[in-house]
């Protein structure tokens, strides 16, 4: 959800784009037919790719960026959100309609979920000591550092591989090497500055293979490559952050998340049956 708020898309009027999809909204007052082009959609994605360590796959980020459209266009069409949908259109810079589209769509979801975020706030203040150890046995936070080995976005079978041999070729020499990690990561990872933060993260700051591979490490191990879906990482674990040192506001935060996300997710895939949707090619999205 954090993902979505995020963008920042520079849309070109005169680009001719392949179409994946063409969604219409039947609730409102004069339905348009309206539609998702390839070059939008891998515009967003680039950036999504470029600003975080957790990027999700093609398939994922096109099931939420199609879902993030479609509550722009309820909220257009709510009035006690806004008086006209025609404002849309009267937008002129591009920029400023797609930060109006990010406030609109936050707006709907607070509209909509508001008793549902209230309620479970309360939940989550009202915590046990116990209940806040049980949850983060589950999800512990790590402190790790990491070398990354990229593809190119919307990478080919061969660009794949490239990056795993390349992944490969780095573990084989690092395991050799009595160098301090810190200073192999600055020798051989795509991403030198994130990879030695040496901060605490948590199970949403980590990609979900990584995340469970971490489970069953020990303090000071490394681990073999581990696909991401922007290539490859070898990770090493300085320790898993016991629970005396965890933060608990952000354990009440990771429990909040969670359940609104999930809350938040049920609500926006309603609103598909309010919608006609023909997707006209959306084999596209492996093009990513």
């Amino acid at each position: 959800m954090k993902l979505l708020f995020a963008f920042l898309i520079f849309f070109s009027p005169f680009v001719q784009a392949k179409v994946i999809v063409e969604y219409t909204y039947l609730k409102a007052k004069k339905p348009v037919k309206k539609s998702l082009r390839l070059d939008e959609l891998k515009k967003a994605y680039k950036i999504i790719r470029r600003s975080t360590f957790l990027a999700p796959s093609p398939e994922t980020f096109f099931n939420d960026y199609l879902r993030f459209k479609m509550g722009v266009e309820v909220g257009l069409n709510t009035a006690s959100l806004v008086k006209s949908p025609n404002i849309d259109s009267s937008i002129v810079n591009p920029y400023l309609r797609q930060a109006f589209h990010q406030e609109l769509y936050k707006a709907l979801a607070e509209l909509k979920l508001k008793k549902q975020s209230k309620a479970l706030d309360k939940s989550a203040s009202r915590l046990s000591q116990k209940a806040l150890e049980r949850l983060y046995a589950k999800e512990p936070e790590f402190n790790i550092f990491f070398i990354s080995a990229f593809h190119p976005v919307g990478p080919s079978k061969s660009q794949i591989q490239e990056a795993k041999n390349r992944a490969d070729k780095i573990y084989a020499r690092i395991i050799k090497s009595e160098k301090p990690f810190v200073e192999l990561v600055a020798l051989y990872s795509d991403d030198k500055s994130n990879g030695v933060l040496g901060i605490n993260r948590s199970q949403g700051e980590i990609p979900p293979p990584v995340y469970s591979h971490l489970k069953a490490m020990k303090n000071g191990s490394i681990s073999r490559p581990l696909r991401i879906p922007t290539g490859y990482v070898i990770v090493k674990l300085n320790r898993k952050v016991p629970f005396a040192e965890a933060n608990q506001v952000a354990i009440k935060a990771n429990y909040f998340n969670k359940r609104r996300t999930k809350i938040f997710n049920s609500y926006f895939d309603s609103l598909k049956k309010d919608f006609k949707i023909n997707f006209v090619n959306k084999g596209l999205v492996k093009t990513l």
